[in-house]
């Protein structure tokens, strides 16, 4: 599982059916999407996420479709990001928890990765950014609901 999240890539999968819902502003906020937590069967990647590096995002994941929408609740820049856009899609793969990733950039560009799910709790991605390219880490923590 270790190799595998080391891999930083530009994915060979294909979202383009789900592409589409990048950058859409949606109707939901906090409070709605956990109201949609107490009521429905989850996969253990939904919920409300916050990250400790890099910018600033509170993101709400929920099964829209047959993918996974990561939904801005907040963020470090509300001239660029309001509250209720899909910045990335998560895409289910063979393996329990490891997921086909697409996030939407600052630029409105795309960039495909992986990302893994630890102890229903902890999302890890890498992803090269930036002008010359630097591989950088992202972890959000999950905060809503309780992991098992």
């Amino acid at each position: 599982m270790t190799a595998l999240f080391a891999i930083t890539v530009a994915s060979t999968f294909t979202m383009s059916a789900h592409a589409q819902k990048l950058n859409q502003v949606l109707n939901e906020d906090e409070a709605s999407l956990k109201s949609y937590f107490e009521k429905e069967k989850l996969n253990p990647i939904e919920g409300v996420y916050k990250n400790f590096n890099g910018s600033y995002y509170r993101l709400g994941i929920k099964k829209m479709g047959d993918v996974y929408c990561a939904i801005i609740l907040e963020s470090y820049d509300k001239t660029k990001w309001k509250p209720g856009t899909v910045k990335a899609i998560f895409e289910t793969t063979a393996v329990e928890g490891v997921f086909a990733m697409r996030w939407l950039m600052g630029d409105r560009s795309t960039k495909e990765t992986v990302a893994q799910l630890e102890n229903d709790a902890i999302l890890k991605f890498k992803m090269a950014t930036g002008e010359f390219g630097e591989v950088v880490q992202t972890q959000f923590i999950k905060l809503y609901p309780k992991a098992n």
